[in-house]
């Protein structure tokens, strides 16, 4: 019997905790999120391993993300048997999205051609894929995280006056994505004001929606807070 099959409601909101990190590179995305769980199973390149072995108080591993079939053959492989890890992380999601885009151009599964990979036969057609993995992410009894580059949306592709920045998705894969999160964070580098008139450069979450960014916040946090304090209430609210 597969996920979905003893799931009750897949469209309702995880019992654990489903959290979106974006930004730009080499921020500190995949340090922070691996600092909200005990042990962490990432599934991506070597890189983000890499930027892990800096930190060797944070119990990690990772596979080699291999696409979409191997994603869904894990999810369903944690979902029979955690293996003792609380938490799967993806880095980055919009890597896996592309190369599902590159994997339905090859297949020519449009009813044309088209030069273009945002066109709208690829949206659909990746929203149901991206559909599916949310539903199949959100039934497992550990905590997901993704990881996602930032971008600013094409006002043409995306609808006039759209100009938030967003996690670099597809906007219908990021609509599947947002609508299983708690929480949906942009991560940056800010100056803060730190004693008396002095600042400095520190790393901040901005987790509620402005005119800047786009997030979502299922939890009791300011509007931007350190990536500290983040890790912090993440692992108050998991209970560890």
């Amino acid at each position: 019997m597969g996920i979905l099959d003893e799931a009750e409601d897949i469209h309702g909101v995880p019992k654990h905790l489903f959290s979106v990190l974006y930004g730009p590179p080499g921020v500190g995305k995949t340090v922070a999120l691996a600092r909200t769980a005990n042990k962490t199973l990432i599934y991506a390149g070597e890189k983000s391993f890499v930027s892990l072995s800096q930190f060797p108080d944070i119990t990690a591993k990772s596979i080699q993300s291999e696409g979409w079939d191997k994603l869904t053959k894990l999810i369903q492989e944690l979902y029979n048997d955690p293996q003792d890890y609380d938490h799967l992380m993806i880095d980055t999601v919009d890597d896996l999205v592309r190369r599902k885009l590159k994997e339905q151009r090859q297949k020519v599964e449009f009813k044309r051609g088209h030069k273009d990979i945002s066109s709208l036969e690829d949206y659909n057609l990746l929203n149901n894929h991206i559909a599916d993995l949310m539903a199949r992410l959100a039934m497992l009894p550990i905590s997901v995280s993704l990881i996602s580059h930032d971008r600013i949306p094409d006002p043409q592709a995306y609808g006039k006056g759209d100009r938030l920045l967003r996690p670099s998705l597809p906007f219908k894969s990021f609509e599947s994505l947002n609508g299983y999160a708690n929480v949906v964070g942009y991560m940056h580098m800010r100056k803060v004001k730190v004693e008396g008139n002095k600042t400095e450069l520190r790393r901040v979450i901005g987790v509620q929606a402005n005119d800047e960014y786009e997030a979502k916040n299922h939890l009791k946090l300011a509007a931007t807070v350190t990536d500290d304090i983040f890790v912090e209430t993440i692992r108050a609210w998991k209970g560890i």
